[in-house]
């Protein structure tokens, strides 16, 4: 009798460790989703579409309906597995403004991070010094060498979305290379993400 009630202890305090665990390993899963502060710039064909995530809120910029194919394909699952209860969607060009976030069309400011989307828009303009942002996006075919924008612009990362020409994403990739600048090409290439 004594060595059954022994066992069953055994399987008692076993059973009752893995739940312990399980609901460790949950919470911890459920703290990560809430705690989510990230941006993605999606891989897309000829479209455009950055996701800004904090906690269970998300602002995406994009040329996109929600009702599109390629919409429900690339952006829906990231909105979806992070248990978005609240989300803005933008279309390029839009000026918005809450706490936490800015956008003018040209400038993103999402907390403490700073982006740049450059544009043919910045053609020939000239700053008196130069603009500080964390990335800078090359979209609709900009007539800028990599040089020019180095000068023009403090970055960290180069980031070349699929709305430019093909032989121009090969000569910006190559003058990254020369200058020594961080670059990615999201043309057939998987997402871009920047965890905060």
């Amino acid at each position: 009798a004594f060595a059954f009630l022994y066992r069953n202890k055994r399987l008692i305090y076993a059973a009752l460790s893995t739940l312990l665990i399980l609901t460790l390993i949950w919470t911890f899963s459920k703290i990560e989703i809430y705690e989510r502060n990230q941006i993605i710039f999606y891989s897309l064909r000829r479209n455009t579409a950055i996701g800004f995530f904090e906690d269970r809120k998300a602002i995406i910029i994009t040329d996109l309906n929600p009702d599109e194919k390629t919409f429900s394909y690339s952006i829906k699952p990231s909105i979806e597995s992070g248990g978005i209860k609240n989300q803005k969607l933008l279309k390029p060009g839009t000026v918005f403004s809450e706490i936490n976030f800015f956008y003018d069309g040209n400038f993103v400011q999402f907390r403490n991070w700073k982006l740049l989307i450059w544009d043919k828009n910045f053609d020939k303009k000239t700053f008196s010094k130069p603009i500080i942002v964390e990335t800078v996006l090359l979209q609709g075919n900009p007539r800028i060498t990599i040089k020019e924008l180095t000068q023009a612009v403090q970055f960290k990362v180069l980031l070349i979305d699929a709305s430019n020409a093909d032989y121009r994403i090969k000569i910006w990739q190559q003058q990254a290379k020369e200058e020594g600048i961080d670059c990615y090409v999201l043309k057939k290439n998987p997402a871009y993400v920047i965890k905060l």
